[in-house]
């Protein structure tokens, strides 16, 4: 998902590894969206036991996983945008045209993956994201970086207004928000036969949950906030920092001045989140924009380990089996909706709302494990991942290996 694929021998190593530690911190995370009602991602309180290890597993992946590692692949994707166009050029491409549709099949493919596998998909967000990105593709370094915090602001500024408004006592928006933070008994109970009783209604739900997350999400939060990691990302890479020889002193702006930073605005934000027992408003302002700015911190400072890992001489097992995961992100991400879906939707196991938040936790580190041997295996013995050869295909009009 980040570019065009190159031959081993000239294919950087560290867009890779970033990718396959971003792939498998998201499955951690998306357990949730496939295993819990809806409410329950975001307000942890709305259903399952909290106390324990349950709220220890909670705990962790809120400050260390949830949007830190969708944050990580956004920002990559922007930089894949300008490697792609790079390369196209060197070519003797179009890159304008390779792009467009590049990014066509890929929305395709989100819209397919949205409507029957799961209503979380991103592959629609960022194809109409890349496409807008990519037309400030020739911008110079800090031009991007400009763009990235003037998106990110704005995204500050649109949820400062919604806080306001709540605060107001707007009756109307005050029950929509509510009930999409703490749903009603009767409410929560219809969303979970739903989800466990599949058939047309739970396509019908689906559906509908998809279609809201593409027009109203997308408008007041998801463009602002993908789009500003994308060029976040551009700039990085045009900057150097994306690369496989980042200099040290570089590194150790991202892990101790960005990372530490995103960590310490994300504990604060669980803080004041359960200091409030879990308020609205507290949670629309100040402790989600923290936990937003948290997330790009961390974000950061997950990429400064990883440009260190791959300087490192050794060539790990681990290593290699995570590199093979990134090459083959776009297959692992639609095989984990259907592994998700096999588990806990009704025409699988039909597990929905019945695991606990550890053994959720401990399911999706299992599954991350079995992705890094698979996707091991698979590029030894087979090579390109087929989703990726078939979009490549599409969009080329031809398969290129290599």
């Amino acid at each position: 998902m980040l570019g065009p694929s190159e031959s081993s021998s000239s294919r950087l190593q560290a867009p890779d590894l970033i990718r396959g530690l971003a792939l498998g911190g998201i499955l951690l995370v998306n357990v949730w969206a496939f295993a819990l009602p809806t409410a329950a991602g975001m307000n942890p309180t709305v259903y399952g036991d909290l106390t324990g290890w349950n709220r220890l597993a909670w705990i962790g992946t809120e400050v260390l996983a949830r949007g830190k590692f969708l944050a990580q692949f956004s920002l990559l994707f922007g930089a894949g945008l300008l490697l792609f166009s790079d390369r196209a050029t060197e070519r003797g491409q179009n890159p304008v045209s390779l792009h467009v549709k590049r990014m066509v099949v890929l929305g395709v493919i989100g819209l397919l993956h949205a409507y029957l596998l799961w209503e979380g998909d991103v592959l629609v967000t960022y194809s109409l994201c890349g496409t807008f990105v990519f037309l400030f593709r020739n911008h110079s370094s800090r031009q991007l970086l400009g763009l990235a915090a003037l998106f990110f602001l704005l995204l500050l500024v649109f949820q400062g207004i919604q806080a306001l408004q709540f605060a107001g006592g707007d009756t109307t928006l005050q029950l929509v928000q509510r009930q999409a933070w703490n749903p009603t008994p009767d409410a929560l109970g219809a969303e979970i036969l739903t989800r466990r009783s599949g058939g047309t209604a739970l396509w019908a739900w689906r559906a509908q949950e998809a279609f809201r997350r593409q027009t109203q999400s997308f408008v007041s939060d998801h463009f602002w906030r993908i789009s500003g990691l994308m060029f976040l990302g551009a700039g990085l890479f045009r900057s150097g920092m994306l690369g496989d020889r980042v200099p040290g002193r570089r590194i150790r702006v991202l892990v101790l001045g960005a990372g530490t930073t995103g960590m310490v605005l994300t504990l604060l934000a669980v803080f004041l989140e359960e200091r409030s027992r879990w308020d609205l408003g507290t949670h629309l302002f100040p402790a989600g924009p923290l936990q937003d700015l948290g997330s790009v911190g961390l974000a950061l400072g997950y990429l400064g380990i990883l440009l260190w890992w791959v300087q490192r001489p050794r060539q790990s097992l681990l290593k290699t089996a995570m590199g093979a995961m990134g090459r083959l992100a776009l297959t692992i991400y639609l095989l984990q909706s259907l592994c998700f879906g096999l588990l806990f939707r009704p025409v699988g196991l039909g597990l929905f709302g019945k695991l606990d938040r550890l053994t959720l936790f401990l399911l999706a580190l299992f599954l991350w494990i079995l992705f890094l041997a698979g996707a091991l295996w698979y590029e030894r013995t087979v090579g390109q991942g087929p989703v990726e050869q078939i979009w490549r295909t599409l969009y080329r009009g031809r398969s290129k290996r290599g």
